[in-house]
């Protein structure tokens, strides 16, 4: 239903997405929303910069994380893909460091959707956070 273009850009936008907003690092805790400025709508953005909750739903909890850098990133297609917008998952894993100096493994699977944006360039305009996990 997609054409091979269109597909073959937004999973460039998808693996961009999750390389820059999964890596975290305690002294620059937005540098992360910041570097996906293009990708993500805008708006998205701004609510999460603008929210002060710990938790907030679609966001890695990093509480007493100190860095998290990503070690690999595999786009797939969605286990229940949808017509009306083109959505891939990102699989994500990741090396986290906390407060203690321990290091360990996660393994994370954000879901995204596509638009075109008024310019007529894809950008994510919703995604979750290890929603399969949650069902």
């Amino acid at each position: 239903m997609f054409s091979n273009k269109d597909l073959e850009k937004t999973m460039e936008i998808a693996n961009e997405f999750a390389l820059k907003f999964h890596e975290f690092d305690k002294a620059s805790p937005v540098k992360h929303l910041e570097s996906v400025e293009g990708l993500l709508d805008q708006g998205y953005i701004s609510y999460l910069m603008d929210s002060e909750d710990e938790m907030i739903t679609g966001l890695k909890n990093v509480k007493g994380v100190i860095s998290r850098k990503v070690l690999s990133v595999e786009i797939k297609e969605p286990v229940a893909p949808t017509l009306i917008a083109i959505s891939w998952d990102a699989v994500v894993i990741s090396e986290v460091i906390d407060r203690d100096g321990k290091t360990r493994r996660d393994k994370d699977v954000y879901s995204l959707m596509f638009e075109k944006d008024d310019s007529h360039k894809f950008q994510i305009v919703e995604y979750y956070l290890n929603y399969d996990d949650k069902r």
